[in-house]
């Protein structure tokens, strides 16, 4: 079919797919018209096929919308069903036909990998291509392989090969969490294994057009793959201390002589420099043995293998020359590089040419004033290593020896105030007159120090050339001449990168060639164990046939799919379906909002109606862990989607629909989702929570039923008791803090609003899609928690605390729930998640002129004036006396004046932290006073012996601690600004 028809491919992915199998068999009609269905996996029927070049066209809008809309929703749902290695085909084919759209496929993936946000699945597939496909798989594809026919679409194919591939792990570096990057990836082992692999290209391509090759060459030498110097550290990767010790013919020398032939100059001397510092040296470089000048000659033809002259490129070995008398090496590389110059053909070109830059070199008279001792000496070793690589003939030693050039620089050598450098000019002198047949000697030679030994040496050494020596020579020779540094990493420790080229992936059947598998492909009947694939596919368009078969219900992908889970109401006969579905929704709940944060708008468009059906969820079929489900995936609602959930959850929690149970869910997830957003962590008591039953113990299974639902109930208790203790702490052992103290510690505290400095978020090891957690940012807590948090919360609670009253004005007896949310434990509770809130968001920009203020107001309110109705008679609240009620319902009404201390104490602390109380007594003596008075007055009423009727216990205790500390936190930001308050009232 035309490419217009194989387009439809596309757009059916971009499109809504309605289930698996709609996707499968997209997924396989676009793997069949490439050939890429993996060897042994099971087939499956296809209605329409297309032509290979029309699919081969818009494999990149494949890859591309695989992994905007495929990947991140459908992965789970293809794992489930044993179906996700086909997404992995369409980027890193495996177990399919070698030499064919497979190289072609692996060439595109790069670019489309890198170019989208990165999570685990790609990272992996990522990982995976590069271990499987090497540079000449690549190279194929791009230069032979099916997909592009005309040569300016290989040119830019290779171009996109050459920008991405060597580029690998610091595009990872920039995009990924520190820690996140696979080991495979990282960039010293990725960079070992792509030398190996460039290797390996020039070994096996063509010498007639090396440009492909000297662009990528030319891309190496540019991110540094080619240093001036050896590596010392692991994580630095050189291409010749990695490839420098294989081994390659002759053909393999020609093509890399050839390919270096081809660059450009500057290109051409950091290579030839930085071969010549990996090449090996010997440990003691004037040791004249035979072992040594074979390893010396040995050394010197690894640098001919990529140096050796081709025809028409006289400008390596020119290069060769300039690096070695202008860098500054040791002496074991004098003896290569001069052996290296005279083992190349012709026989003394290179050599007199290398002699004609030493000389010119070594008596600059600039060189010779300010060069070093070590650079002296080793240019005056090569300079005489040249001398004695030529003949004894050699007319250019004659003419060097008596030029007015020699003349004048031992002239001025012998007039350095070095006597070591002033040795080099003498020794250079005595040995040319010595190959001219003249004769010169300087007075001093005996004894030790002054560079005398190191001349004694020299003459020793170039009594004979290293060129000369042939492994003859070294056979009575026992001793080990150590090398100086390694050549490499050997091949081993970087691995094969073509060895995992082919192989299968683990979800996919063993190959078809496995004869233990033939009986399966068996047209026997008997062993026909389940359905083909054709009744399966018309189950699929005939949901009738398949009568009788386990309907499970599936995970949603969507959030939307979720919400609609747990809102439908089934007709009775589905009631267990419906338990199932609800289960399932249940299950994968949190998971899936978690998942779906920083995936567009999906969650942020979700997050109302998921908080609507939570709310109203209720445990109609007794499922385990109901309560702790629902409690996460709130909290997860209210941590990813702040802005969304948290306004939605405070207007639910006051509508008198909701049960006790229900609203104290809504409040632990507003208090432990800003506890998450804030970055505190939940206090291990908050979880482990023990309530003490007062009889024998229930049945098990009851005991532990009951148990956990108490532990909800008082998990914000805990945590708010947890903060009033440690601000009661700092009450004990609060000492005065100077000004500058404050003021540094809130600066420290408090960033600035516009930092650009954002925490990254923990590495998970975990694998797979479940796991996936994208680079993502929350807004900070401090920054959302007046306008979604705290005055929603208080500004609602006024109202709904105002319709109360006047509906009981209006009524004598209100109806049954009108005022839930105003019994004493609902209270208690509200007070305790408010606590938890301001502790949160007391960095907020609005706490000390709107938040501390508005909290204080509250609780003074609800401390001082019995608001709270009896859970049992709501008619009655407002109009019965505190005497009539039960011991209970006394004891539940302490319950909410203890919570309001603590929420004062925590109120003052923050205040008191950020400035001193300063604010909050200048702007609001009134509340302040207040506060004070009202502290004051039940501390010493508890002082005095009056008890809580129904009992004392912890609460009582509770209660006296908060109301001292209140009492003595008000002192302390009274008596630090009375002046100021005694000035104000008299003004």
């Amino acid at each position: 079919m035309e490419a217009d028809d194989a387009r439809s491919l596309l757009r059916e992915l971009k499109a809504p797919i309605s289930d698996v199998g709609v996707l499968l068999g997209i997924l396989f009609t676009a793997l069949k018209s490439l050939d890429l269905v993996p060897r042994g996996a099971p087939s499956r029927a296809t209605d329409v096929t297309y032509a290979s070049a029309a699919v081969g066209a818009i494999i990149p809008e494949l890859q591309s919308a695989i992994l905007t809309n495929v990947a991140s929703i459908w992965g789970s749902a293809l794992k489930d069903e044993g179906y996700d290695y086909l997404l992995e085909q369409f980027f890193c084919p495996v177990s399919v036909p070698s030499r064919g759209y497979g190289e072609c496929v692996a060439v595109l993936a790069y670019s489309s990998l890198l170019s989208n946000k990165l999570d685990i699945w790609s990272l992996s597939v990522l990982e995976k291509l590069c271990q499987i496909y090497s540079l000449s798989d690549l190279h194929w594809a791009v230069f032979a392989g099916p997909l592009w026919k005309a040569n300016d679409r290989r040119a830019l194919a290779w171009e996109d090969v050459v920008r991405i591939v060597p580029t690998v792990p610091t595009r990872l570096a920039n995009s990924l969490p520190r820690g996140d990057c696979p080991p495979s990836l990282e960039h010293a082992s990725y960079m070992k294994r792509l030398c190996l692999e460039f290797d390996e290209l020039v070994a096996s391509s063509s010498t007639s057009d090396p440009t492909a090759c000297s662009v990528l060459l030319i891309k190496f030498i540019n991110i540094g793959l080619f240093p001036p110097t050896s590596p010392l550290l692991p994580s630095e990767v050189s291409f010749f201390g990695v490839t420098l010790s294989r081994s390659r013919n002759a053909q393999s020398h020609s093509r890399w002589s050839h390919l270096i032939g081809s660059l450009p100059v500057l290109a051409l001397r950091k290579l030839v420099t930085s071969l010549v510092a990996h090449i090996p040296t010997i440990s003691d470089p004037l040791n004249p043995s035979r072992a040594s000048s074979w390893s010396v000659k040995q050394a010197a033809q690894i640098l001919l293998q990529f140096i050796s002259q081709p025809t028409g490129h006289d400008d390596i070995l020119d290069m060769l020359i300039r690096v070695a008398v202008e860098g500054g090496w040791t002496e074991g590389h004098a003896r290569i590089l001069s052996t290296a110059t005279a083992l190349s053909t012709p026989t003394f070109q290179w050599t007199e040419s290398l002699l004609h830059a030493a000389v010119d070199t070594w008596s600059d008279p600039q060189f010779i004033k300010h060069a070093l001792l070590r650079q002296h000496q080793y240019l005056t070793l090569l300079l005489l290593l040249a001398v004695s690589n030529l003949s004894t003939s050699s007319t250019v030693v004659s003419k060097i020896a008596q030029s007015q050039t020699i003349i004048s620089a031992v002239s001025t050598y012998l007039g350095h105030a070095d006597t070591a450098v002033r040795r080099c000019g003498m020794l250079v002198a005595e040995e040319l007159a010595s190959r001219i047949g003249r004769k010169l000697k300087f007075p001093g030679w005996e004894g030790e120090g002054e560079g005398r030994e190191w001349c004694r040496a020299v003459r020793l050494l170039i009594a004979k050339s290293d060129k000369d020596i042939d492994s003859a020579n070294i056979a009575l020779e026992t001793a080990d001449v150590p090398q100086q540094g390694t050549i490499g990493d050997s091949e081993e420790e970087v691995g094969d990168s073509g060895s995992l080229h082919g192989s299968p992936p683990p979800p996919v059947m063993p190959d078809s060639d496995d004869e233990s598998l033939v009986a399966l492909d068996s047209d026997d009947e008997s062993q026909a164990g389940e359905p083909n694939p054709e009744d399966l596919e018309a189950m699929v368009k005939e949901p009738s046939l398949a009568v009788g078969a386990n309907k499970k219900p599936r995970k949603p992908v969507y959030l939307l799919q979720l919400a609609a889970m747990l809102r439908d109401t089934p007709k009775p006969e589905k009631a267990d379906e419906q338990a199932d579905t609800i289960g399932i929704a249940l299950d994968c709940a949190e998971e899936l909002i978690r998942r779906k944060e920083g995936f567009g708008f999906e969650l942020n468009e979700n997050a109302v109606n998921l908080v609507l059906a939570f709310a109203l969820l209720q445990d109609n079929y007794d499922h385990p862990d109901f309560t702790e489900k629902r409690q996460k995936a709130l909290v997860a609602l209210v941590a990813c989607a702040p802005t969304n959930s948290a306004p939605a959850l405070i207007e639910q929690y006051f509508n008198d629909q909701h049960s006790l149970v229900q609203r104290i869910s809504i409040l632990n997830a507003l208090a432990i989702g800003a506890r998450e957003l804030a970055g505190f962590s939940e206090p291990d008591s908050a979880v482990q929570a023990k309530t003490e039953f007062p009889s024998r113990m229930l049945p098990p299974a009851q005991h532990a039923r009951y148990l956990n639902q108490e532990t909800d109930t008082q998990r914000v208790h805990a945590i708010m008791g947890n903060i009033s203790d440690a601000a009661m702490g700092q009450v004990r052992d609060a000492a005065p803090l100077p000004a500058i103290v404050r003021r540094e510690r809130q600066l420290r505290v408090r960033a600035p609003q516009n930092s650009k400095i954002v925490p990254l978020p923990a590495s998970d090891s975990g694998s797979g899609f479940s796991t996936h957690k994208p680079n993502r940012t929350r807004p900070a807590f401090s920054l959302i928690a007046a306008e979604c948090f705290i005055m929603p919360l208080i500004n609602r609670f006024w109202l709904y605390l105002g319709d109360a009253q006047t509906r009981a004005a209006r009524n004598i007896r209100s109806p049954a729930g009108s005022a839930g949310g105003l019994t004493p434990q609902i209270i208690a509770h509200f007070l305790a998640s408010l606590g938890v809130l301001l502790h949160a968001g007391r960095h907020s920009p609005a706490y000390l002129a709107v938040l501390a203020p508005e909290g204080l107001e509250l609780v003074i309110q609800l401390g001082t004036t019995r608001i709270a109705i009896d859970d049992d008679d709501f008619g009655h609240a407002t109009t019965k006396d505190a005497e009539s009620k039960p011991e209970s319902w006394e004891q539940r009404q302490g319950r909410v004046v203890t919570a309001a201390l603590e929420v004062a104490l925590v109120i003052l602390e923050g205040c008191v932290e950020l400035d001193g109380g300063k604010s909050l007594a200048l702007e609001h003596t009134t509340k302040i006073l207040a506060t004070e008075e009202w502290s004051r007055g039940i501390f010493e009423a508890l002082e005095k012996g009056l008890r809580i009727r129904g009992g004392g216990g912890a609460n009582e205790t509770r209660m006296t601690a908060a109301a001292a500390g209140v009492a003595v936190k008000v002192t302390e930001v009274l008596d630090r600004w009375r002046r100021s308050l005694i000035g104000a009232l008299e003004g």
